[in-house]
């Protein structure tokens, strides 16, 4: 029994009752168990259905249809790996077509759904009554529900909502599987329950969904399309819905006109989903569209809503109408579109033609809508873009059923269908045409200043006309024409192209500013006229319709061409022979108006698109005009090519044949380029060039494509019938008289300088017209039905009297009256048209006008009859010949002259230009020298006499050479001597020596870069012999293998695992990388350009680097190359360290004293990179400082150097703006690198030995302690040569190991407290930790101690702590090594030490001697390590080899160090691969004179007796831990991603993967590049949590670290996120499509792969420091504030 009352009316009375069914359908209350097991049975199809913007595939392999698709999990199930496939998101949600036959090929179904023994699950008989009682049940309370929100409004109406979803989610659970679907599917029909509107009649469950459809809320629209989804995957069901929808669909749309439907867009949106399911299958598509007259529904429909819009007489859609801004009209236009397949629009025009009729009768609304008028101010606002919107929507069912037709197998179904298609539409267009000419009095139109872009009808007539001229009509002699019912008068064939006509020139008008009122909109109107966006259903299909209207009636070219002049309003240039033009100021737009009415002629007789050429030729004609403008992506191409989707195959095909193929690069994506062969092909007259790209594709052709006279045209070969008469519009009497006239205005224009631009442009275009008349003679147009007119000579008449050209260009106008003219071959005073072109071949400034008229003369000579023609005529053609090739000539010569005196003019602006240029910065330099002056005048008291002298002040410290501090006040302080600079040249000043013997230095950037650190957070402590051994005896020479065995290749190390001796490995501290860009600069110029850039900054003022660069950090740009600097790295002359024995020469002194200053601001600013802080240690001098850093620098070099590929040489690539430096240290090509590390690390090592030559009192009491923690050796005479006593004997007697305080010595560095910025004179700003600093002590100002990282725990794996700033040691290599056992010292940091204690420059053996004693403790630490391994394992295997390999990065770093700072390269004999020397252990021990390891053992024995190799190990003093052997990668590497994009976004987005930071599904997830973790990128919530994450192989907080380096793959996007300190780089993406090109959030459902290049170059970057040091990059960036949390506002 039906109530209208629910029967469970609260939650928990319906949870309740859910559960009682459910136990009375299966047995149980857990109706999801009962599902499980009928789903386990197995299911034949996928009924998987999801949401918009989830994730779906499309395989064309496998689809039988366009809107075929499968879930992912399907997808992953099958085997698509190697098809066609592409990933999306879906815009309106979907269904799996997994096992449907009818919708997927069997070969592609999943392997769940592709099982051949799934057979069709079944339910018990007990149970089916049941299930059916149950379903009614359900069904009966979810329609009460729905009546009830439909009748209530108010607050109730949430609760009613839940209701009704909480029955819709029970029914979607049931019919997930096959067996309880067919259940629903039958009671969701035959079941009856009580109508809503309170009607006695019942009605179905599904009537009353759909019926109530558009009233409910977005949560129950879209749980009832779920519903539906799932029930039309029964075939069966389809009809029953169709018939239900067919009575719906009429109240569904048509209330929504007068916007009467709330939530239709919401309905709209999922109707598609459900539209798209029930019309997947065309089989069953024709029978639904056939049994239930779906196409009459629609049609009507379609219909019905653009009649509602229209308005006045006649009914013209009004575009301002709500049901057109709320695009009501797609639902119907989309569904029409959907069912319009072959079969069904051949039915159309066959058997259902009022329906086409109806359609047509609809497009008469559309014609001429939107209208604007001349001189009116209207506003166009978004009228034009809704008005472009309705014809392209409504214009394409036409184009889509018209295609369909062609599209049929049978040909005679073909032309029957398409010439029915025509006739209909004629006849529309008579009909219409025919009520505009009664409504105007039988005018051509209302108004010639009324435009319009939109004739629809006469646009489908050009659509058929199209496809017609590609069909056979081999029996109409190859004409359609014939089959046509054309009946068209003369008349009626004027007013049909009259509107296109009109549109044409209505768009020259708009492109000669003829409508200024707005021009800036309606250019916009004419772009997208002609644009790819709309061209092939615009511009195309009007210039088709007049071509069509040329040859529709023959003898009429001559009325064509009078009438096409007339909408010009250039009538009378066509009609008669001017007389009176003398006035050389023609208005631009009348000039503009002429070349477009020129371009309009030739494109209607020159157009071949559409008139029987093949599709593929006019393809490949779009493609080289398009590539001649630029280099293309692919999908550049496509864009311009054609709105319509292109053929990807024959695109490629036409690309691969005249295109060259680039590949991408790190900021370039992959493009084409056209082949020089193919430039011939280049046509200026291409009608979708805008004017810009008109200028760069003839630029391109004469630089690029060699094609000095690509201006010259010729008449291309006849068209097929009937277009093959299109040439006789140029074969009139009219054109004739157009040409003479247009000539006379050229010559007036050439003569006067002011518009000989303008007369050589008109020039050219009319003679390419002329040239195409004349060489159209050869095509012999009296055959294809020109008649000859011929009048005579002695009639007065306004035109010519003969349509032939080669009589018409040697006649002269002869004046009988004031008012009438007549021809002659004889003399005259006014000039013939070859007249003309003689003079105008004089012209001069006109290259390209002077080449068009001696290619038409030689026209026109190839074209005359013979000699005795040519006598009778008058032409007196062989003196003619001779006078053109005389003025040939001659005219070449001048354009080589002009060519020369334009070359000169140009050299002699850019020489003007660098004079000024030089005078400009020395003029600025002095102003901020004067301003610089006048603030310290200011702020001490001085006079104007004292400033004058002060001038010159420096705002960088000065350091002299024992250490004191001072300034260098105007030249009190410059040097007496000056020295050499090895020829390098300031970027500033341009001079190599400096007026005030300034020192010069490299321009450098200084960062901290914790790289090696990170290497060995990815190593592993050797626990067993057996992986001692697989190290040792790697399978191949490096150079031989695969990618993958380079990646898994390791090294070994020893090292202690808890750095239980204060630092520890050498590797664990973050070096200050130095990188320079090959450009010096003076300290003194560089203190007035920082001078300058901070005063612009403090006035707000534009600067080089504003927004990248911080002035704070004393960082900015080169002023040559544009890289980031902060620092002047010093260069020393070699020469004077040559004379380093002589130091008290005044050269020497003179040298030493210049260079302080600049070795004090470098090592401040070292320092203060170091360490971030304002605090220091006191103790630090600058020897300590180069020697460090230059050590520091070069185990970063030793780390990127141990492989072999793109480090190997620069990295040079196109994302460097730059150009790299010249300079090419020799060293790279032994060790590779890239030269911007290996300049600095030259000039690091010359500094240092420079600096070791000073005196340091310390270095004494160094060598104290340094002898004392090496006891173990005080027997051997070795240390007395590398640890010399003999400065160390003074030290000794006031107390060892004591320093002894001097007066003299004054710390090379203070502590130097950040000052507030209270002084107004003093320019501020903010530094990067937020304080306010005094930018006048920038480059002095230091930062903190610099802390040691420890190692923590005892697992395998090294951890390296992050946060460094609570440490309790600080970084004092020296300290470290004496007050430590020396067998417990890095051996690298122990050699350095010894070069650091060492006074005077230590000669080449006792460098050798220092690395010796160095390797001593190398071995010793690895034999320990691998005897402990090899006493676990319980052999006695040969250590040797493992040792030399266990101490391999300590030799390589030895070599570097010895070959920096000697300057000798590695010269050894070496017979492996090219450059791989360095990578041997065996070679570097050869090279650095080192002792085999059981040798080196027993060096330095205290008693003198040799010990066994054991003995001896037992024998050394280990302290309280012993080495360990780890194995770090040999080859850094970045997380390793998927090589296709569409697995990452399948495993991370559609496996719902959860940030390891926060736990939580990120909304925009990262993948750290450096580590692999997922994260939340720009979410506070990974901010509040797990912040540490962020930097994972750096320090926590990136804004407060040098070394915040983070590279972060946004997933969605495919972006790369570049995080550098303050600075973010957002954009590169590294995974590009097929053809090189970037698909940013899958916009183009492209597959994506990984870009090898892109990646490479990311990482080369990373590993070198080279992000903030590649100018692309850096350029870029932008720079973020302080983030609290991981993201950043974007």
């Amino acid at each position: 029994m039906i109530s209208g009352e629910p029967i469970w009316s609260d939650d928990e009375s319906a949870e309740k009752g859910l559960r009682d069914l459910n136990f009375s359908m299966c047995g149980r209350e857990d109706l999801t168990l009962h599902i499980e097991e009928l789903r386990a049975k197995g299911e034949q199809q996928c009924n998987k259905v999801w949401a918009k913007g989830k994730i779906a595939y499309r395989c064309r392999t496998c689809q039988l249809n366009d809107s075929s698709a499968i879930c992912v999990d399907c997808f992953q199930a099958g085997d698509h790996r190697n098809h066609d496939y592409v990933m999306y998101h879906s815009e309106s949600g979907g269904c799996c077509d997994c096992g449907d036959k009818d919708a997927w090929k069997i070969s592609g179904f999943c392997n769940i759904h592709g099982s051949l023994q799934v057979q069709m699950c079944t339910l018990a008989d007990e149970l089916v009554d049941k299930t059916h009682e149950a379903v009614r049940c359900v069904l009966r309370e979810l329609s009460i529900w729905i009546v009830i929100q439909k009748k209530t409004i108010g607050p109730m109406h949430e609760h009613h909502e839940t209701m009704t979803l909480k029955y819709l989610q029970w029914s979607q659970q049931v019919c997930s599987v096959d067996v309880l679907r067919n259940i629903v599917c039958e009671d969701v029909i035959r079941n009856f329950v009580q109508r809503w509107d309170e009607s006695p009649n019942l009605t179905s469950p599904l009537e009353l969904l759909l019926d109530t459809l558009p009233s409910m809320s977005q949560r129950v629209i879209e749980a009832e399309t779920t519903l539906f989804l799932q029930l039309l995957y029964k075939s069966e069901f389809k009809h029953d819905f169709s018939e239900v929808l067919k009575d719906k669909y009429e109240k569904i749309v048509i209330p929504a006109v007068n916007d009467e439907v709330p939530n239709y867009d919401y309905v709209d949106t999922n109707l598609d989903r459900v539209m798209v399911q029930l019309f997947n299958v065309p089989d069953i598509t024709n029978k639904l569209i056939e049994d239930h007259n779906l196409l009459e529904c629609f049609t009507t429909v379609f219909c019905d809503v653009i009649s509602r819009c229209t308005k006045g007489d006649p009914s013209i859609v009004d575009v301002e109408h709500g049901a057109i801004k709320r695009k009501v009209y797609l639902r119907p236009q989309g569904d029409l579109r959907l069912i319009l397949n072959t079969n069904v629009a051949v039915n159309m025009l066959r058997n259902q033609a009022d329906l086409f009729k109806k359609i047509l009768e609809t497009l008469t609304h559309l014609q001429w809508m939107n209208p604007y008028i001349q001189g009116q101010d209207v506003k166009i606002e978004n009228a034009w873009t809704l008005s472009i919107q309705l014809e392209m929507n409504s214009m394409a069912i036409v184009f889509q059923l018209v295609s369909r037709c062609y599209q049929h197998s049978d040909d005679l179904v073909k032309k029957k269908t398409l010439i029915l298609a025509a006739d209909y539409t004629l006849k529309a267009l008579r009909d219409y045409l025919g009520k505009a000419r009664l409504r105007y009095t039988g005018s051509l139109a209302p108004d010639s200043q009324t435009s319009s872009l939109h004739i629809p009808l006469h646009r489908t007539l050009t659509a058929v006309l199209a496809k017609l001229i590609l069909l056979n009509w081999d029996e109409h002699n190859g004409s359609f024409f014939p089959a046509l019912n054309f009946t068209y008068t003369e008349e009626e064939v004027m007013s049909l192209i009259w509107q296109p006509l009109r549109i044409c020139v209505w768009m020259a008008q708009i492109r000669a500013q003829m409508w200024n009122a707005i021009s800036g909109e309606f250019s916009r109107l004419e772009l997208i006229y002609r644009g790819s966006f709309w061209h092939d259903q615009s511009m195309d299909m009007d210039l088709l319709l007049l071509q069509f209207g040329t040859v529709a009636r023959e003898n009429m070219e001559q009325k064509i061409f009078v009438q096409m002049a007339e909408c010009f309003e250039l009538k009378e240039m066509v009609c008669s022979f001017l007389l009176d033009v003398k006035n050389p100021r023609l208005p631009s737009s009348k000039i503009s108006l002429l070349q477009d009415f020129m371009r309009l002629v030739l494109l209607i007789v020159r157009g071949r698109r559409h008139t029987g050429v093949d599709d593929g030729e006019c393809l490949r004609y779009d493609v080289v005009q398009w590539l001649c403008v630029r280099n293309q992506t692919y999908s550049q191409l496509c864009h311009a090519l054609s709105a319509v989707p292109t053929d990807h195959h024959e695109l490629a095909a036409i690309l691969a044949d005249v295109a060259i193929y680039h590949e991408p690069k790190i900021s370039d994506r992959g493009h084409y380029e056209l082949k020089a062969e193919c430039w011939k092909e280049f046509d200026p007259l291409f009608g979708n060039y805008y004017l810009n790209e008109l200028e760069e594709a003839q630029e391109r052709a004469v630089s690029v494509g060699k094609q000095h006279q690509y201006w010259r045209i010729r008449a291309p070969s006849p068209a097929k019938q009937p277009y093959d008469r299109l040439s006789n519009l140029l074969h009139t009497m009219a054109c004739h008289q157009f040409l003479i006239n247009v000539l006379k205005y050229v010559s007036i224009l050439v003569s006067e300088d002011s518009t000989v631009t303008d007369g050589e442009a008109l020039g050219v275009i009319a003679l390419q017209l002329m040239a195409v008349v004349v060489s159209d003679l050869e095509n012999d147009p009296w055959s294809r039905g020109l008649k000859r007119s011929e009048q005579s000579l002695t009639e007065p008449q306004s035109s010519f009297p003969s349509n032939d050209i080669s009589l018409n260009t040697y006649l002269r106008p002869c004046l009988k009256s004031d008012t009438t003219v007549c021809w002659t071959r004889g003399n005259s005073h006014l000039p013939s048209i070859h007249d003309l072109l003689l003079k105008l071949q004089k012209s001069k400034g006109s290259p390209r006008l002077v080449d068009s008229i001696k290619h038409v003369l030689d026209l026109l000579s190839i074209h005359c009859k013979n000699a005795d023609e040519a006598e009778t005529s008058g032409s007196q053609v062989p003196s003619t010949n001779l006078q053109v090739v005389s003025l040939a000539a001659e005219d070449e010569q001048w354009v080589r002259n002009e060519e020369q005196k334009k070359r000169d003019r140009q050299k002699a602006i850019l020489d003007q230009f660098a004079v000024r240029q030089k005078a400009f910065l020395e003029q600025q330099l002095e102003e901020d020298d004067v301003v610089n002056a006048l603030e310290d005048a200011e702020g001490k008291g001085q006079t104007s006499e004292e400033t004058t002298v002060g001038s010159k002040a420096s705002i960088v410290p000065s350091v002299d050479a024992v250490g004191n501090s001072s300034r260098v006040e105007g030249t009190s302080m410059a040097m007496e001597t000056s020295y050499s600079h090895d020829g390098y040249e300031c970027v500033l000043c341009k001079s190599m020596r400096d007026p005030d013997n300034s020192p010069a230095g490299w321009i450098a950037l200084v960062q901290q870069y914790s790289l090696p650190s990170l290497v060995l957070s990815r190593g592993e402590v050797v626990d067993n012999f057996e992986d001692v051994e697989a190290l040792v005896n790697r399978p191949s020479p490096r150079g031989l293998d695969t990618l993958e065995d380079q990646e898994s290749k390791q090294l070994t190390t020893v090292m202690y695992d808890t750095d239980v001796y204060g630092v520890g490995s050498i590797d664990r501290q973050a070096p200050e990388h130095v990188q320079c860009c090959g450009h010096q600069m003076h300290l003194s110029c560089f203190q007035d350009y920082y001078n300058s850039l901070v005063r612009r900054h403090s006035s707000e003022t534009g600067y080089p680097g504003k927004g990248l660069v911080d002035l704070g950090r004393c960082e900015f740009l080169c002023p040559t190359c544009r890289r980031l600097a902060n620092v002047i790295l010093p260069h020393v002359d070699t020469t004077i360290l040559e004379r380093q024995e002589s130091q008290e020469s005044r050269d020497f002194q003179a040298a030493l004293k210049s260079i302080t200053n600049s070795i004090t601001f470098f090592t401040s600013q070292t320092l203060r990179v170091r360490s971030n802080s304002a605090i220091f240690k006191e103790d630090t001098t600058s020897c300590q400082v180069v020697w460090e850093v230059l050590a520091l620098n070069i185990v970063h070099c030793e780390l990127v150097t141990r492989e072999e590929g793109p480090l190997k040489v620069d990295g040079a690539s196109s994302s460097s703006s730059s150009s790299s430096s010249t300079v090419q240290p020799k060293d790279q090509q032994t060790w590779g690198g890239p030269s911007a590390h290996w300049i600095a690390l030259q000039e690091l090592g010359k500094l240092a030995m420079f600096i070791n030559i000073a005196r340091h009192t310390e270095k004494g009491q160094w060598r104290v302690n340094l002898r004392k923690a090496m006891k173990y050796f005080s027997k051997n005479p070795l240390l007395e040569t590398i640890i010399p006593a003999s400065d160390t004997n003074e030290l000794e007697k006031d107390g060892l190991g004591k320093k002894k305080e001097t007066a003299e010595r004054v710390p090379l560095v203070k502590s130097i407290q950040q000052s507030d910025m209270a002084s107004p004179s003093k320019p501020e700003m903010k530094s990067e930790g937020g304080g306010e600093t005094n930018v006048s002590q920038l480059p002095t100002m230091l930062m903190a101690n610099f802390w040691t990282q420890e190692t923590r725990g005892s697992s395998s794996k090294v951890d390296v702590q992050e946060d460094v700033k609570d440490k309790e040691h600080p970084t004092d290599w020296i300290s470290d090594i004496c007050d430590n056992e020396i067998f417990a010292a890095d051996p690298f940091k122990l050699l350095v030490v010894l070069l650091i204690t060492y006074s005077g420059q230590p000669k080449p053996s006792v460098i050798l001697l220092m690395v010796k004693f160095a390797y001593v403790i190398a071995v010793a630490q690895a034999s320990r390590a691998l005897w402990q391994l090899r006493m676990e394992a319980g052999g006695s295997q040969n250590l040797s080899s493992s040792i030399q390999m266990a101490c391999l990065p300590f030799l390589r770093r030895a070599a570097l160090l010895v070959q920096i700072i000697t300057g000798k390269d590695l010269d050894g004999l070496w017979d492996g691969p090219a450059g791989q020397k360095v990578m041997d252990a065996a070679y570097l021990v050869t090279e650095l004179h080192l002792p085999d390891p059981a040798s080196t053992l027993n060096f330095g024995a205290s008693d003198g007796r040799a010990y066994s190799f054991e003995m001896r190990l037992e024998h050394l003093q280990w302290g309280q831990r012993s080495p360990k052997l780890y194995k770090v990668p040999e080859k850094v590497v970045l997380h390793s991603l998927p090589r296709v994009y569409q697995e990452l976004l399948a495993k991370y987005i559609h496996g719902k993967e959860q940030c390891t930071s926060c736990k939580q599904l990120p909304k925009e997830p990262a993948i750290c590049l450096i580590c692999g973790d997922l994260l939340c990128y720009s979410q506070e919530l990974c901010g509040k949590q797990g912040n540490k994450n962020r930097t994972c192989h750096a320090k926590n907080d990136s804004e407060e670290s040098g070394d915040g380096i983070c590279i972060f793959f946004l997933l969605r996007s495919t972006q790369l996120v570049l995080i550098r300190g303050n600075r973010v780089f957002t954009g590169l993406s590294i995974y590009l499509d097929h053809h090189g090109e970037e698909d940013l959030y899958l916009r183009r459902s492209q597959l994506l792969y990984l870009n090898d290049v892109r990646m490479n170059e990311v990482r080369r970057l990373w590993l070198t420091a080279g992000f903030d040091y590649d100018s692309y990059i850096l350029h870029h960036s932008r720079q973020r504030g302080l983030r609290k949390s991981f993201g950043y506002s974007r």
